[in-house]
């Protein structure tokens, strides 16, 4: 069980439990049977709150327990802090944005790779969160492998993979970026569309024969028995590639390039007292041209 907080317009901070898919009689961490049996109304097509009789019944009958252990080390999560830079803070204004999104994602993405001292992280790594028919939402992180305006957000992977499947069945998604030592992130929100397969053929090439050889003997998702089993396909590849060269280890027909095409872009500054920026651009169907607005944090 997850706890997090949110603001209900016009009331007071609520918390939120995310609750995995377990028995309703199992909670692991709290060790009582969960009494949550309506915290949400759901139905396939709308989302409701409980009733105000549901709500006083309710009432302070969680127990948030706020320490956690890692390690075996007692931890107070929500006592955490962190004073994002050591530095006078940036503010985003307006004034300062581009008037197109693209260039001013190029910037950020530019100001983050020449940080001397983001040794731990890939910059160019992103969250893409997808959505099944079924409303379940899922996310995982890739590698931006190319952007443009007239080109999009791309990536590569396989078709058979959950993501792939889930972009057949629900083409909009989000991507974040965040890079934390700027205390910055990009929310970005579009349709995904598969490219041309010369533009997989082409990067594929170009790829380390050690990464081919890694998503050649990978069917993404599927349930295998053992690490055995990967490191015998791995073998085997290695050694086709050795007889035969590294032309030999080709582009499984999966493996496919994807673009996302952004309809809005959220640009976020931390700030150590949360008072936070945010500058989203939108642009409606058939527009050319990007609406900039400002967002409360």
């Amino acid at each position: 069980m997850f706890v997090f907080w949110l603001r209900k317009s016009g009331t007071l901070p609520k918390f939120a439990l995310l609750i995995p898919d377990l028995p309703s009689s199992y909670c692991p961490i709290l060790d009582f049977p969960l009494f949550l049996k309506k915290p949400i109304h759901m139905t396939k097509q709308s989302f409701s709150e409980p009733s105000d009789e549901d709500e006083k019944q309710r009432t302070n009958q969680i127990p948030i327990d706020n320490n956690s252990c890692v390690d075996g080390i007692p931890l107070n999560i929500q006592s955490l802090r962190k004073t994002y830079v050591d530095r006078e803070e940036p503010f985003l204004l307006e004034k300062d944005m581009l008037s197109c999104p693209f260039e001013q994602f190029s910037v950020w993405f530019g100001n983050a790779i020449t940080q001397t001292d983001l040794k731990y992280e890939e910059v160019n790594g992103f969250a893409l969160s997808t959505v099944s028919r079924n409303g379940r939402p899922s996310s995982r992180m890739l590698l931006l492998k190319g952007f443009s305006k007239a080109g999009g957000f791309v990536f590569f992977t396989h078709s058979n993979s959950k993501k792939g499947k889930e972009l057949s069945e629900n083409p909009y998604v989000s991507a974040l970026f965040y890079w934390p030592k700027v205390n910055r992130q990009i929310r970005i929100e579009g349709r995904v569309e598969i490219l041309a397969e010369e533009v997989a053929d082409v990067y594929w090439s170009k790829r380390p024969i050690e990464s081919r050889i890694g998503s050649k003997l990978s069917d993404q998702s599927s349930v295998i028995p053992n690490r055995e089993h990967l490191a015998r396909k791995q073998r085997e590849l290695e050694e086709l590639c050795s007889v035969n060269g590294e032309e030999a280890i080709t582009r499984p027909n999966d493996w496919l390039s994807y673009s996302l095409r952004p309809n809005y872009f959220e640009f976020w500054q931390g700030q150590t007292n949360r008072v936070h920026d945010r500058i989203v651009y939108t642009q409606s169907r058939g527009e050319t041209e990007w609406k900039m607005t400002r967002l409360s944090p």
